[in-house]
């Protein structure tokens, strides 16, 4: 079975994508994905989510420009996971993620 297209545009709750160089029965299946907000002032913030899993994969992506990066340093398999941030300027960053498993 070949790999299928990538479409231009994407939009579902559910999506499947192959792992690398996998097969058409090694599909990872992406349901679970959220929001959070880091508060003006703060430099990490837990996100409560059952779903996420030590070797979990989470992507989180800004909703504005930043003046820094955020990222996932701390997972708590079936609790919770961090995201921190190295802005400094101070304002509020609201992010959206995706937990793969």
């Amino acid at each position: 079975m070949s790999k299928p297209e990538i479409a231009r545009t994407l939009a579902a709750t559910d999506f499947i994508l192959y792992r690398d160089g996998g097969k058409a029965s090694e599909f990872e299946i992406f349901t679970k994905y959220g929001s959070g907000t880091l508060p003006s002032g703060v430099n990490n913030v837990v996100v409560s989510d059952a779903a996420v899993k030590t070797t979990s994969k989470i992507l989180v992506t800004p909703t504005a420009t930043l003046s820094g990066q955020i990222f996932v340093n701390t997972i708590v398999n079936g609790v919770s996971f961090k995201v921190n941030s190295t802005a400094t300027d101070g304002t509020a960053v609201t992010f959206n993620y995706v937990i793969a498993n």
